[in-house]
């Protein structure tokens, strides 16, 4: 019994050794000796098996020993080995120190699934001080001046800034417009309607050759042809044609009208009253002579005014849709102030971090 629990005790202790093989942890130094205020970076790396957590220190105190201070922690990086069955985890530790001495840096201790795993071995930094000149106290030297390096601008930085000045156009444009009061009423160019003769005689060229033979078909033919020369007077004279019988329309027509003219469009009214009320039945000669009749007046009382091209008419602008564009103009102004303002303290951010 003794003898079996010995042989699993030794077999235990010799595979510690293959379990932790796989773990390492390296601790190197950029350079071994620096002059007192001069940093110098720690850089810790640690190979595990995948899958297994790894916790660096962070050193909160800001000493690593006394005498030598943790300026920065690193952030860590992260490499693949061995086709992803390792990973290799990287954290650099910015240190500095104000006292010359020869320093005995300790084995960096990482936690590695819950056990403290320690670097291969101690470090050494030498820390010297600035040869001061003792013999020769009162020669005193000017410092060096400021060494001019040149800035070279890259062509991605140049289209941040011209897109910085895209932002601010875009917002000085929405804020002008934004301030820019809006008239309750605006003014807009449009084609002018067509003439009303041009309109009666378009009308009026789709009767040739249309066929009226039974009674319906000659009225419903005279009540389209009176409609359109009624409709062509009301637009051409402003006389409710419409509303009037064929005398009364003759009687007012003779104060607007040319006198002449009228007899043709008397023919006309004349005719289209006996088919309409007295069942006249009509020769396809009297419905062409009537169609002629209706062409000539239209002809002859035509306005010879020449309209123009464009006609400016003033409208009222819709208070709902005006709110709404107001509302939306809001926005984007706000939104392009906190682009502008926060893209430009980006870029400013990129200049200090540049030169520091």
């Amino acid at each position: 019994m003794k003898r079996s629990l010995f042989l699993l005790l030794a077999a235990f202790a010799l595979s510690l050794p293959t379990m932790h093989a796989d773990v390492t942890v390296e601790a190197t130094l950029d350079t071994a000796a620096l002059r007192i205020g001069e940093q110098v970076g720690l850089n810790v790396r640690v190979k595990v098996p995948k899958g297994t957590k790894v916790v660096f220190p962070e050193y909160r105190q800001g000493y690593l020993i006394d005498g030598v201070e943790v300026l920065e922690c690193g952030r860590i990086d992260t490499a693949v080995l061995d086709d992803g069955a390792r990973l290799a985890y990287s954290r650099r530790y910015l240190l500095t120190s104000f006292d010359s001495a020869l320093y005995s840096l300790p084995a960096v201790e990482v936690s590695v699934a819950g056990r403290k795993v320690r670097s291969t071995a101690p470090l050494g930094l030498k820390v010297s001080s600035v040869p001061v000149d003792t013999l020769h106290p009162d020669d005193i030297r000017d410092p060096y001046g400021p060494i001019d390096v040149p800035y070279r601008w890259s062509a991605a930085f140049l289209l941040q800034c011209l897109l910085l000045w895209l932002l601010v156009a875009a917002f000085v444009v929405s804020l002008c417009r934004l301030l820019k009061r809006e008239p309750l009423q605006r003014r807009i160019s449009v084609a002018p309607p067509p003439p009303a003769h041009k309109v009666a005689l378009d009308a009026i060229a789709k009767f040739k050759g249309r066929e009226a033979e039974t009674e319906e078909e000659l009225k419903r033919y005279y009540d389209e042809l009176t409609a359109i020369l009624r409709t062509y007077i009301k637009q051409r004279f402003d006389v409710d044609a419409r509303e009037m019988t064929s005398a009364q329309l003759i009687q007012a027509l003779t104060e607007a009208a040319d006198q002449s003219a009228l007899f043709d469009l008397r023919e006309l009214l004349q005719t289209a009253d006996l088919v309409k009320f007295a069942r006249l039945q009509t020769s396809t000669l009297d419905n062409d002579r009537s169609l002629l009749h209706a062409l000539e007046y239209v002809n002859q009382t035509k306005s010879t005014e020449v309209q123009p091209e464009r006609i400016v008419k003033v409208v009222d602008v819709d208070l709902r849709r005006r709110r709404l564009r107001i509302a939306v103009r809001w926005v984007l102004t706000v939104l392009a102030g906190v682009a502008v303002v926060g893209y430009a303290a980006w870029l400013v951010y990129i200049l200090v971090d540049t030169f520091r």
